[in-house]
C-alpha cells in the first residue's frame, strides 16, 4: 500500500496503451521492453474540448482525478455496519464514539493489486500474437474485459453518481465493486454468455 492518495486514477492500464507508442509496440512484440519504463512512453492524444492533436506521455491521459479516494466518516461507518453486519453494530458504534475520526479509502490498491495480479496477462498476450491461443486463453481474455469494463471511466462515473443517488457512500460502491470481482460465481454470470461466444478479431493493415 502506498502511503499517499493517489492523484490520478487510470482507467487504461499505462503498461497497456504504451502499445498505442509504435515503437514501443515494435520493441514489445521483440520482447525488448527490458528497460523502458511504460508511463514514460507518448501517444498522440485528440482533446475533444480545444479540437487540438498532440503528444503526450501514457501516464499523462486515461486518468481520472481523485476517482480512488473516499472518505469514510463514522457516521457512514454505522450506517454500513446497520446494513451489512446488524449482528456487530453495537461493538462498532461503540468504537467510533471513542474514535470519531473520518478513515480514507484509496482505491487505486485494488486496481494496482489487480494488475500485479495477471488479470491483464491475458489482454497483453492477445496483443502480442494478435489472436487468441486457446479456448483457455479467450475464457481469461474475457475475466480481464469484463473487469476493465467495470473500472472504465463511463462505468465508475455512473455508478459512483448512482450509488450516491440512492444514498449509499462513495467507499461503500467500492467494498461492493471489489466483492463482487473477487466473487466467482458473480463473474461467470458476466462471463459465460461472452466466453462461449463466437468471436472475430479484427486487425488493420496499418497502425
Amino acid at each position: 500500500m502506498s502511503d499517499t492518495f493517489t492523484k490520478r486514477n487510470h482507467y487504461n492500464p499505462c503498461f497497456w496503451t504504451a502499445l498505442w507508442n509504435r515503437t514501443y509496440y515494435r520493441a514489445f512484440l521483440a520482447g525488448e521492453t527490458q528497460g523502458e519504463k511504460a508511463r514514460e512512453q507518448t501517444v498522440w492524444v485528440l482533446n475533444f474540448r480545444s479540437a487540438r492533436v498532440y503528444e503526450a506521455t501514457v501516464e499523462s491521459v486515461h486518468y481520472d482525478k481523485g476517482l480512488g479516494k473516499a472518505e469514510i466518516t463514522t457516521e457512514s461507518m454505522k450506517r454500513f455496519c446497520r446494513k451489512w453486519f446488524p449482528s456487530e453494530y453495537k461493538g462498532l458504534a461503540s468504537y467510533v464514539t471513542e474514535h470519531p475520526e473520518s478513515l480514507y479509502l484509496d482505491f487505486e490498491d485494488i486496481l494496482a493489486g489487480i494488475e500485479s495480479k495477471g488479470v491483464y496477462d491475458s489482454l497483453m498476450e492477445a496483443a502480442q500474437i494478435g489472436n487468441l491461443s486457446s479456448v483457455e486463453h479467450k475464457c481469461f481474455l474475457t475475466v480481464a474485459l469484463i473487469i476493465h469494463a467495470m473500472r472504465s471511466h463511463e462505468m465508475m462515473a455512473s455508478m459512483v453518481e448512482f450509488a450516491s443517488l440512492r444514498g449509499m457512500d462513495k467507499w461503500e460502491y467500492f467494498w461492493l465493486l471489489k466483492n463482487v470481482w473477487g466473487n466467482p460465481l458473480m463473474l461467470a454470470r458476466a462471463v459465460t454468455p461472452l466466453a462461449c461466444s463466437k468471436w472475430l478479431l479484427y486487425r488493420t493493415d496499418d497502425h
